[in-house]
């Protein structure tokens, strides 16, 4: 590392991969000094870096390579195109002390997308808690619960519903969310079977559950939303103890309104 350079702007595990999107501020971008002077060629290339910057570990930056940079920038092994553009392309990077390139505006929405990143993953974790401890998970599970299914094979069943989820029509749902929504994002967490404990009639999903399934179905499909976004979403709106709880809900809500979605179906303690 250069004392003399700043320090990386991006922690090193800041890690956006998997993240299909990168805010674009078009007004901030157009109204650019770089949109006024890059050609169309330079342009295109700033382009393909922020892109690739996004998706670098540590997020917004590139490393110090020629032959990397020629890539990534969309043009192969071209380097005499790339060096014809270097200089514009990669308008708003520095050095830093690591020796990678960082973007400075680019950073700080990597350090906003991460941020959300860490509370999604904090919070799916006290979703997998509750859910274990609300349905007692531990060894002997099966002997405890009084059903006939034993905790090796209970085991097992976890371990297939954890890579695609049980079918729909055998999910069980808890309080809106746990058990359903668990299966849907591949979560570890308790698993079980949504047979009822007498007559093996499967149990009917509650209004709001049904809810919740719908506007998580239009947020994927419609809304253009990933599904852990959209779940880590639901999740928030749905537990008064997250941080982001209140603005979850408000989106949710004037989503579900503009679209006539029904979201609240039979409760309005979310709003």
């Amino acid at each position: 590392m250069t004392d003399d350079l700043p320090q990386p702007l991006t922690p090193p595990d800041c890690d956006l991969r998997g993240l299909e999107w990168m805010p674009l501020y078009g007004h901030r971008l157009f109204a650019s000094d770089f949109d006024a002077h890059a050609s169309d060629a330079e342009f295109r290339a700033a382009l393909n870096l922020w892109w690739s910057a996004w998706n670098q570990v540590p997020a917004a930056s590139l490393p110090d390579d020629e032959v990397t940079l020629c890539r990534l920038a969309g043009l192969g092994r071209d380097l005499r195109s790339w060096r014809a553009v270097r200089e514009r392309a990669l308008h708003g990077f520095a050095r830093c002390a690591d020796g990678r390139f960082y973007h400075r505006a680019l950073a700080e929405l990597a350090l906003s997308a991460w941020d959300r990143r860490l509370k999604d993953r904090k919070r799916k974790e006290r979703w997998r808690e509750r859910s274990r401890n609300a349905d007692g998970d531990g060894p002997g599970t099966g002997e405890r619960r009084g059903d006939e299914t034993t905790g090796d094979e209970t085991r097992g069943i976890e371990s297939q519903h954890m890579v695609a989820g049980p079918p729909a029509s055998e999910r069980r749902s808890a309080n809106g969310l746990r058990q359903t929504r668990a299966g849907d994002l591949a979560l570890l967490g308790s698993m079980r079977d949504a047979v009822g404990r007498e007559g093996g009639a499967a149990k009917r999903l509650k209004p709001q559950d049904i809810a919740d399934r719908d506007m998580v179905r239009w947020l994927t499909t419609k809304g253009g939303m990933n599904g852990e976004r959209a779940w880590g979403l639901l999740f928030a709106a749905r537990d008064p103890d997250d941080d982001g709880h209140i603005e979850a809900a408000r989106e949710l809500e004037n989503i579900s309104r503009k679209h006539r979605l029904g979201w609240f179906a039979d409760e309005r303690e979310a709003a």
